[in-house]
């Protein structure tokens, strides 16, 4: 992974300042995530998404600051969307951990549009 824009590592207390607007999943999206650096996946499932990152719910979890690619595989109607990105791991939470995603190229940006719209 290049260099990727930086952000400041969300908090508690300023997790609710993302850009995009968050919208929860009503339905299951199972997801993939793997620590860019060593390989190791981690599966769970996507609890909200927006523009700019996702929320992971599950047991396990890596570092906060950690680079990370994301798999994702949703319904969205009839469709089977899949989105992979690369992003990096800016909030530990109870239940799971905040994925804040890189820049995307146009078809995966166009993908979690597609997804937003479907739950938003």
């Amino acid at each position: 992974m290049g260099a990727r824009p930086r952000k400041p590592v969300t908090t508690p207390e300023t997790r609710e300042r993302r850009v995009g607007v968050r919208v929860a999943v009503d339905t299951y999206i199972r997801v993939a995530v793997v620590h860019a650096a060593t390989g190791r996946k981690v599966h769970g499932w996507v609890r909200d998404l927006s523009q700019g990152g996702l929320f992971v719910e599950g047991p396990d979890r890596f570092e906060a600051d950690d680079a990370v690619i994301v798999d994702a595989l949703a319904r969205s109607g009839e469709n089977a969307v899949h989105l992979r990105a690369e992003g990096w791991v800016a909030y530990i939470g109870r239940g799971g951990m905040g994925i804040q995603l890189g820049p995307l190229d146009p078809e995966m940006a166009g993908r979690l549009a597609e997804l937003i719209e479907r739950f938003g």
